[in-house]
Parts: C-alpha cells; sequence; structure tokens
C-alpha cells in the first residue's frame, strides 16, 4: 500500500526550534512517515521511543556521501536504531564525467556495504545531472554503471530539466524506490516549488503511477512558499495528496 510521508527539510526552521514538537505537528497532520534531512543533535533511542509513541515511520534519509565516507559504521548504527533501511544520497555533483564515473564505483562500493546490513542505497536527483553534459546523461549513466542503485525520483526536479516526468518513471520503473512529489510553478528562471494543487504537474499522473508499481512511499517536499508557513504547507500538502490518493 503506497503511504504519505514528509521530507522534514520542508519544515527545517521549525525543527531547528523544536524538533520533537515538528514530528508530533507531522504526525498530527495525517502523514504515515517522515524522511530525514538531519536529526538535531537527538539520540537515536530517543527518536526511536517517540517515533514509536507517534506511530510514525521512516521512509528514509537524507545522508550526504561525506558521511557515508567519514561514519560509516556510525550512520548504519543510527539508522537501525531509528529503523530506517533506506540511506539516500541527497546531492552529488562533479565537473567531468571522469569525475561521475568514479562516482558511481563509490556508490556501487556503498550499495555493497549497505545491502550486506540489509540496507538499500538509493539517489535522489536534482535537475543538474540532466542539463550539465550535452552527451552523457548522468542519471541514465548511473543506471548502467551502479546495477543496484535505486533512485528517489524527484517530480519536480526532472520537469524542471525539461524531461516528461511519467516518461521517465516508467522507463526507470524497476530504479523508482521512492517518489518526491514537489509541485511546480512559474517559468524559467522564476520556476519554484509550491503547494500540490497550485502549480502545472499532473501529480495525479504520479500518484497512479505508485500505486500501479507497489511504490511505498510518497514523500511530500516544499522548498518555496508563497502564501503559507512550512507547517501549514505540509498539512495543505498531506490533505490534497490524500484527496489524490482515494
Amino acid at each position: 500500500m503506497t503511504k504519505t510521508a514528509l521530507q522534514l527539510w520542508s519544515v527545517k526552521e521549525a525543527c531547528v526550534e523544536n524538533f520533537a514538537k515538528t514530528l508530533c505537528e507531522v504526525a498530527d497532520m495525517g502523514y504515515e512517515g517522515i524522511e530525514f534531512a538531519g536529526y538535531y543533535d537527538m539520540p537515536a533511542e530517543a527518536l526511536r521511543e517517540l517515533l514509536e509513541e507517534l506511530k510514525l515511520e521512516v521512509a528514509g534519509s537524507h545522508i550526504p556521501i561525506e558521511r557515508l565516507r567519514e561514519s560509516f559504521d556510525d550512520v548504519v548504527a543510527y539508522e537501525k536504531t531509528i529503523g530506517n533501511q533506506r540511506i539516500v544520497v541527497p546531492w552529488l555533483q562533479h565537473e567531468t564525467t571522469d569525475e561521475w564515473l568514479a562516482a558511481f564505483e563509490e556508490l556501487t562500493m556503498f550499495q555493497e556495504k549497505l545491502a550486506a546490513r540489509d540496507m538499500t542505497l538509493i539517489y535522489h536527483n536534482h535537475a543538474h545531472e540532466l542539463l550539465d553534459f550535452e552527451a552523457f546523461n548522468v542519471l541514465a549513466e548511473m543506471a548502467n554503471h551502479v546495477p543496484t542503485i535505486k533512485f528517489e525520483v524527484d517530480t519536480y526536479w526532472i520537469a524542471y530539466g525539461g524531461l516528461d516526468v511519467l516518461d521517465w518513471l516508467n522507463t526507470y520503473k524497476e530504479r523508482v524506490e521512492l517518489l518526491h512529489i514537489k509541485e511546480l510553478m512559474g517559468t524559467g528562471d522564476a520556476r519554484e516549488s509550491t503547494e500540490i494543487g497550485n502549480g502545472v504537474l499532473p501529480i495525479s499522473d504520479y500518484v497512479a503511477f505508485a500505486q500501479e508499481y507497489a511504490i511505498e512511499w510518497l514523500i511530500i517536499e516544499q522548498e518555496a512558499f508563497q502564501n503559507h508557513t512550512p507547517l501549514e504547507s505540509a498539512r495543505l500538502n498531506v490533505e490534497r495528496l490524500k484527496e489524490l490518493m482515494s
């Protein structure tokens, strides 16, 4: 069954102010899970207890590649404690194709190490992977060179990169592990994210894809706010997403 989660980067200021309170508010909104982008110094055991109390599942966690390099065992221990099995690399950017090929080797190594611990490595896209090189599609090459890599597909950034999101999803459907539902408004350099239903993306099509292919988590993310606070937007987004899912 496809479920809803919130990427906590969407409400990062509230998390800085009071992390535990923010998790309580997110649970009250009706989200079934959350995706982390940091833990705000909360110990793993305390976070696990809070998540259990709130009946929130962990959809995944964004972990910079530098953290995996420097503190792999500590990362795994923390994630295991809070019940997370999905490690999402949120960003990579390189200047040359050779640098990307080296990055693919590193991703393969980390995927193998995580698989040995019953965990999954996932890559979260932006638009630059589609735009930086004319003859080298980074995401396509990543799929070719890292046989086990899964994708957290950010719908906003695929569209921003000029591709049809649904076509892309269908092309790589066997690699799609998580789906970031992020609405897009505006044109050209004025494009930014907004609440579901206030933009131009066919979100209902992405929901149908997730339900057809049993994608477990639809993860809401919003980074720009026009008329609402981040917490207000988070509530509106989950209400509208659940309407599309019903």
